[in-house]
């Protein structure tokens, strides 16, 4: 019994429940292991990734997140706690 191929359809309902963000599809799904193309709608970044890196959540696992936004909210994360230990001292 092997592993049936995706739809593009299924990839894309797929990439819309496992991103924080609201992430498109702009490049041709071809399988599991192929590259894809991804636009984030929030910050209008667009990646390429391996398929089978955003089309599965492993048990525990958060949600997936735009790399760009991603780094974003590390980096303001970051800045907070700078300041929030400032005011410490």
């Amino acid at each position: 019994m092997g592993n049936k191929k995706l739809t593009e359809e299924e990839v894309i309902k797929r990439i819309n429940s496992t991103f924080l963000q609201d992430v498109e599809l702009i490049s041709p799904y071809i399988n599991r292991r192929s590259l894809i193309t991804l636009h984030c709608k929030d910050c209008e970044y667009v990646w390429n990734t391996s398929a089978q890196n955003v089309l599965y959540l492993k048990k525990g696992q958060k949600l997936h997140q735009c790399p760009n936004c991603s780094k974003s909210s590390y980096e303001t994360d970051v800045k907070l706690f700078i300041l929030w230990k400032r005011n410490l001292s």
